[in-house]
């Protein structure tokens, strides 16, 4: 009898973690300059030097951020890069199609390409006056899944703010 009411109390236990780590706090990213608005884990670290087009904000999981080699050597976790571009992307003949995400009616291409073990997954994003490249790297095999979800989830929640021209 202890041995059951013990199991289903780490029963409890396990389920709990599991709906903390699925309900994870999200934080908003707003940058003014470029007039875009997106939601993040607010476990990851967000860097962003702040230069106005070409810009480039990265944001790490915390695994990565344990990684001190280069991109392509990343060890754990997920990085992801958000590029700013002042023409309207094209992609490289060597990436593959490897997904289509949904977004506001529209389809959005995946593109895939693999570099040592790091897969590395491009979507390109038009937005009014803006073109996005927004690239995820993916080392972990065990954990693919996981982080382009988690990167699928950043991607759906990207918007342009509103020009106001009334300033």
């Amino acid at each position: 009898m202890r041995g059951r009411k013990l199991f289903e109390l780490i029963l409890v236990l396990l389920i709990s973690q599991v709906c903390l780590a699925n309900n994870q706090q999200q934080k908003n990213y707003k940058n003014t300059e470029i007039n875009i608005l997106f939601s993040y884990p607010d476990t990851w670290f967000l860097d962003d030097p702040f230069f106005p087009k070409s810009t480039i904000i990265s944001l790490y999981s915390p695994k990565a951020l344990k990684t001190t080699d280069s991109t392509y050597e990343l060890i754990q976790g997920v990085k992801i890069e958000i590029y700013v571009e002042e023409e309207e992307n094209s992609k490289d003949p060597k990436d593959k199609s490897c997904n289509l995400l949904k977004k506001n009616g529209k389809s959005l291409k995946q593109f895939c390409t693999k570099i040592d073990d790091c897969l590395i997954i491009i979507t390109y994003l038009k937005m009014q006056d803006e073109n996005f490249s927004i690239v995820a790297y993916l080392p972990e095999k065990g954990n693919r899944k996981q982080h382009w979800m988690e990167y699928n989830k950043l991607i759906l929640s990207f918007s342009q703010l509103k020009n106001d021209s009334s300033q």
